[in-house]
């Protein structure tokens, strides 16, 4: 049985975002007495919120807000559109597609590809 080689750009996209939080997660995550603020929570109660706090404004930057994931009230999502994560990775990769220009690769390092390709050519079995 023959395996096709698979892409997506899209699951790319949401692959991406997940190892983008992971990563950042383990790099910057830290918890301690600090960091989770359970007296603050504790002191505003369920119902408050913690905008006005300068703990948040300390601290609201170690978090990685995502560009797919959607962390919208369920109202905010309904009436943006109730988009899927999959509709949103959708719309992202083409807006990347559309919009990113790469950096070329110096002109050595391009033929040194080229030589590699040649080799694997000439080395690797033909398809029958």
């Amino acid at each position: 049985m023959e395996t096709k080689p698979y892409f997506s750009a899209r699951n790319a996209a949401l692959t991406y975002e997940t190892i983008h939080k992971t990563v950042f997660t383990r790099v910057h995550a830290c918890m301690n007495d600090e960091t989770l603020a359970l007296d603050l929570i504790h002191s505003i109660g369920p119902g408050g919120h913690y905008l006005t706090e300068t703990h948040t404004l300390e601290h609201f930057r170690e978090h990685v807000i995502p560009e797919i994931s959607i962390r919208k009230p369920y109202d905010t999502w309904k009436r943006e559109g109730a988009k899927s994560v999959l509709d949103v990775a959708r719309q992202k990769t083409k807006e990347i597609l559309k919009t990113h220009k790469p950096t070329p690769l110096d002109r050595d390092v391009q033929q040194e590809i080229q030589e590699i390709i040649k080799r694997a050519s000439k080395e690797l079995p033909k398809k029958t």
